[in-house]
């Protein structure tokens, strides 16, 4: 038999607080880091980038709290029917739909946009394919 002060602690549950310390300071996201150092004063004309220029693009992916993307993975139909949905997508959605598709290999018509959720439904589970393709690119 449980004794009463048992009962109790186990009927009160302790709370969680969540703050923030005043000394917090904001970090920022590995999108806005970046991997240049300053030119050496031997070579003021070199430049340590070796990537490719950045092509100019009417989209961009959000990412989720935790700095992921927001790709997910869906089974319907009993599992029959395996979709990956891309999510936080702003701008020209079809642009993006086109350069997903050329990026990944597949036929365009396996890439849906859902105009009213904004989603980007890919056929197949491709999430290790599509974080791939976002990193190259840069995105």
């Amino acid at each position: 038999m449980l004794r009463p002060s048992t009962l109790l602690r186990a009927a009160v549950a302790p709370t969680r607080y969540f703050f923030q310390a005043p000394n917090w300071t904001p970090v920022l996201s590995r999108r806005f880091l970046t991997t240049e150092t300053p030119a050496s004063p031997e070579a003021p004309n070199a430049t340590t980038s070796q990537t490719k220029p950045q092509t100019p693009r009417n989209f961009t992916i959000g990412r989720t709290p935790s700095e992921n993307y927001a790709i997910y993975q869906l089974a319907k139909r009993g599992g029959n029917k395996l979709l990956t949905v891309v999510k936080k997508v702003e701008g020209d959605k079809l642009s993006f739909k086109q350069s997903l598709a050329k990026g990944l290999g597949i036929n365009v018509t396996d890439v849906i946009v859902n105009n009213l959720t904004g989603h980007i439904v890919v056929a197949g589970h491709r999430k290790s394919q599509i974080e791939e393709w976002l990193k190259k690119e840069g995105l």
